[in-house]
């Protein structure tokens, strides 16, 4: 996300994220353990599913953002 970050800060001319942004986790269970190791094993079909899953989730991370905890 930082990379992302910094591309559509310079290509887009977007503001930098001033909080933090939730990427969540994905959990591997004995029920989708072989399609994610024959996604993540096959370097086209990885940059498609990130590819896709960046685009719909986190196409603006301006609007994701989330205040930092203050201490």
């Amino acid at each position: 996300m930082p990379v992302l970050a910094l591309v559509k800060q310079l290509r887009d001319g977007k503001p930098p994220v001033k909080g933090w942004v939730d990427v969540g986790t994905e959990v591997v269970t004995k029920d989708n353990v072989d399609t994610m190791y024959t996604r993540e094993s096959d370097v086209a079909a990885m940059q498609k599913f990130y590819a896709d899953y960046i685009s719909k989730n986190f196409g603006d991370l301006n609007a994701l953002q989330k205040p930092l905890p203050q201490h």
